[in-house]
């Protein structure tokens, strides 16, 4: 087997770093389909000498060394951001290059090219990022040895570069300097390559994995050590939610119950079975790690193996010569142990990377911390001695970008980058949660004392938050005990309460009508509890519980969920074989059986395989499968099935109608509304159809639809004359989609947010209640600042940089004060927008007699955005923010 050359001192990451100028606990999900900023694990990646974040904003930062041609250029020990990149949505950190992949579904690398490994079609390194030439409908995306790989969004991959061994997948040892197909692979989810010995793995929507390429230690799994150049089953894995190609010949797969399986090389105990092997002994079948359980996600370094627990703490075992363990010793683990030690413990954790020899974590905050080798600067703390602890990384702290969103009947909510919540529309039963009652909240507002938040879900009238060890809080109505305070709070609460017993949850729904609502929660062994109204055996329980439960109950016979989605009066989930069942009320086949049966008091099988997402709507339901199709069943009085009829019910699973076809073939997420349905695609676009009385479909009409169409916006283009025109053009960039009762939101790569519909309650977040019939901006997710700060002058004067993503022909004006203990400075600065993200760096010196010093300081802005004179955004903001000497 050929292998690149590994020198200390050199990097993966061939960055042209700049000065800036402009995924959780819920990471075991198991799709593509989730959304991606939701999912953290998508957003760090570490290397064998670097570490790449993707920012809340769509940039990318990296840090540690910058590696060409055989030599050292240099090592940054402190984070700096990547050229050209600002719509980001995951990170793959290989050996010596470095590839992003972007919203539209297309990719970015940098970094070594020798073997082709950034798909440009030549073999020239590249210091800043350029485009991967025929790719597109990307939704996942790894690097490896010298070669990386994309899972398309049919379930089919490419791969391109390094070949020697048969890791492209596509029956040869052909090096490749473009995208190859990988042979006969279908129906894959998650794709992992490694970053050392030259092998490729996929999840499959069955819970099973093949793998392809090096196997001298058995890595693949077979029981053989035979090389292979095409796919080959994994054997004794099933009911797998995730998977990791090691850097040293081994192997790792997440399993539905929160427990692993690892297989291959094992000499210092990285399989984590407490037992070690010689260098030549091969481990080519699975075995079970032991001391591990609710863990949800799992990430393999070169010779050690790390898992997040679902509490948002972490384990790991294998070597440990460096740190990389992070349990504050040097000690080699053949067991899982926790990382941290009693002065630098992690929690809330939510996503880990495990590099050549360190290993870092997201944080729910924003921020990231790092563990193990740091002689190039890897664990991007500023300095570079090695640790065994967790150390924090530099420049870190959350955002006022948005990660998550959720609509309700009549309100929308939206977790911010710095894992708070804000909420806006409707209040009559205090769901918007800020300890208030009545009336509407025509923008978005604070839910005060509420941190650490990962996901949100909006029901009738009520909301509930997941939070990065496990536990959930909810607030709003509690009719039906749909807060699973046991009733604690009264008939509504105002502020987020506990739910009562839950621990270990990954992923949360709510749902429901009026007098009749519920919640639930998937657990990280792949139980699943509901709470709240029974009266259709919605909870399913067998109805145990009786007519509801204030606290949450067990599904009863259900296991193994990746899943969860909530309608009106049923509840569906989904397995990790492909498989979803529903239970509840059927009288309009919202259960997906046919013929219809009756209510169902505990979970029924619905006759759909392959599935990787499933969402609830009022009356209806729908899923997406592993190659991008689209299924949807139940009521279908308003066309909301998309399947170019009204005839309802629709009692079994029925393909939607597309005369494009893009829907059918690329659809990535999927949301529900009351009479309506929304998807987006792998292009970046959303598409929506059924019912259309408020705008809610997003087409610039009140015209309803029975097939998807577009989802448009008015986009600024100048004309000749000096003045602008508009057009309607596909929305672009986005990660996320939610519907309400009459509105819908999405999620853009770079953290904003945009709403279009009913907006009768505010529910649009815009400052008004007109209805709008195509997306528009919702204040306060659009601004940010840089966390770096310089200062130079004798450090009496600082430069604040304040992000921005404005419309072309508006213009930004901002207020900046610096605190920095006793030291205090005050700023004004403006500038032009330009459509897309800018830095607005704001000149701010020191008051008094004493300087800026480097170190952690405070930074509160103060923006309006203006158009035409008028302003149409203000937003006030504090973000924690590092000062350091200016270059």
């Amino acid at each position: 087997m050929k292998v690149i050359g590994i020198v200390l001192g050199i990097t993966a990451a061939l960055v042209t770093f700049i000065s800036p100028t402009s995924s959780h606990a819920t990471t075991r999900a198991r799709s593509r389909a989730e959304t991606i900023l939701n999912d953290a694990s998508v957003r760090i990646s570490a290397g064998f000498f670097h570490t790449c974040q993707v920012n809340e904003d769509g940039t990318v930062r990296c840090w540690g060394s910058i590696f060409l041609g055989g030599t050292t250029a240099s090592s940054s020990s402190t984070p700096a951001l990547v050229s050209g990149i600002t719509n980001a949505v995951v990170i793959a950190d290989g050996n010596f290059h470095t590839c992003a992949l972007l919203s539209d579904g297309t990719a970015k690398c940098w970094g070594l090219n020798d073997f082709g490994q950034l798909g440009d079609g030549t073999t020239t390194p590249r210091l800043t990022p350029v485009a991967v030439i025929g790719l597109s409908n990307a939704v996942a995306i790894a690097a490896g040895n010298g070669y990386t790989c994309a899972l398309l969004a049919n379930g089919t991959a490419k791969c391109w570069g390094f070949n020697d061994v048969g890791q492209l997948g596509d029956t040869t040892t052909t090096e490749r300097h473009s995208p190859v197909g990988v042979f006969g692979l279908s129906n894959a989810i998650a794709i992992t390559a490694s970053r050392f010995s030259g092998h490729t793995c996929a999840l499959l929507a069955g819970g099973t994995a093949k793998c392809w390429g090096y196997n001298f230690s058995g890595q693949l799994g077979d029981r053989t050590t035979t090389e292979r150049h095409s796919p080959v089953v994994v054997f004794g894995v099933d009911s797998a939610v995730a998977i990791a190609a090691g850097g040293d010949e081994h192997t790792c797969a997440l399993l539905a119950d929160g427990t692993a399986k690892c297989w291959g090389r094992n000499t210092f105990g990285q399989l984590g079975d407490g037992t070690t092997d010689g260098f030549l002994d091969p481990r080519p079948t699975s075995t079970p790690v032991q001391d591990l359980s609710n863990a949800v996600a799992i990430t393999t370094g070169f010779q050690h193996t790390c898992a997040l627990l679902a509490d948002g703490t972490a384990k790991c075992w294998g070597r440990n010569e460096l740190g990389q363990l992070g349990d504050g010793t040097k000690t080699e683990r053949h067991r899982p142990v926790a990382v941290g030690v009693p002065l630098s413990s992690l929690n809330n954790a939510v996503a880990i990377a495990a590099g050549g020899n360190q290993t870092c974590a997201l944080l729910a905050d924003g921020s990231a911390t790092c563990w193990g080798n740091n002689l190039n600067g890897e664990l991007g703390s500023g300095v570079f001695p090695d640790s065994s602890a967790p150390v924090a990384v530099t420049g870190g702290g959350g955002s006022f970008t948005a990660r998550d969103i959720a609509a309700g009947r009549n309100h929308t909510c939206a977790v911010r980058a710095n894992s708070t919540v804000s909420c806006w529309g409707s209040n009559d039963s205090g769901q918007i949660g800020d300890g208030t009652i009545g009336g509407t909240r025509l923008s978005p507002v604070a839910v005060p004392n509420l941190n650490n938040v990962v996901a949100i879900a909006a029901g009738e009238a009520h909301t509930c938050a997941l939070l990065a060890n496990g536990t959930a809080k909810c607030w709003g109505a509690n009719g039906n005990g749909q807060l699973g305070d046991a009733g604690a709070s009264g008939s509504l609460s105002r502020v987020p309460v506990l739910v009562s017993g839950l621990t270990n949850a990954v992923a949360i729904a709510a749902g429901g009508a009026l007098g009749s609502s519920h919640t639930c929660a998937l657990l990280a062994n792949g139980t699943a509890r509901c709470w709240g109204a029974n009266g259709s055996g919605q909870l399913g329980d067998a109805g145990v519980s009786g007519f509801q439960s204030g606290v949450p109950v067990l599904v009863s016979g259900f296991g193994n969920g990746v899943s969860i989605a909530v309608g009106e009066t049923h509840t569906c989930a989904l397995v990790a074989v492909g498989v979803p069942f529903c239970w509840g009320f059927n009288g309009s086949g919202q259960l997906g059986t046919s013929p219809p049966l009756a209510t169902q008091l505990t979970p029924t099988l619905v006759s759909l395989d392959n599935v990787v997402a499933i969402a609830g709507g009022n009356l209806h339901t729908c899923a997406l499968q592993a190659d991008g199709s689209t299924w949807c069943w139940g009521g279908n009085l308003l066309g909301q099935l998309g399947i170019n009829s009204t005839v309802s019910p629709q009692s079994a699973p029925r393909l939607i109608v597309d005369v494009t076809n893009a829907l059918v073939t690329s659809a990535v997420a999927i949301a529900g509304g009351f009479g309506h349905s929304c998807a987006l695609v792998a292009a970046g676009g959303a598409k929506c159809w059924g019912e259309n009385s408020s705008g809610q479909l997003g087409n610039n009409t009140l015209t309803a639809s029975l097939t998807p169409t577009d989802v448009t916006v008015l986009t600024k283009l100048a004309s000749r004359t000096g003045g602008f025109t508009f057009v309607l053009s596909p929305i672009r960039n986005t990660v996320n989609i939610t519907a309400g009762r009459r509105h819908s939101c999405v999620l853009f790569a770079n953290g904003g947010v945009s709403c279009w519909g009913e907006n009768t309650f505010g529910q649009l977040g815009i400052g008004s209640t007109t209805n709008q019939f195509s997306p528009v901006t919702v204040p306060s997710f659009t601004l940010n600042i840089d966390p770096e700060v310089t200062v130079e002058h004798n450090d009496r004067v600082s430069t604040v940089t304040i992000l921005a993503t404005c419309e072309a022909g508006q213009r930004l004006h901002v207020d900046v004060t610096l605190i920095q203990g006793a030291v205090s400075g005050h700023g004004v600065g403006a500038g032009e927008c330009t459509g897309g993200l800018e830095g607005y760096p704001v000149t701010v010196p020191a008051q008094g007699r004493n300087p800026f010093i480097e170190g952690p300081a405070a930074v509160e802005a103060e923006a309006r955005i203006l158009d035409r004179g008028f302003v149409v955004d203000t937003q006030e903001w504090t973000r924690e923010v590092q000062v350091v000497s200016a270059p």
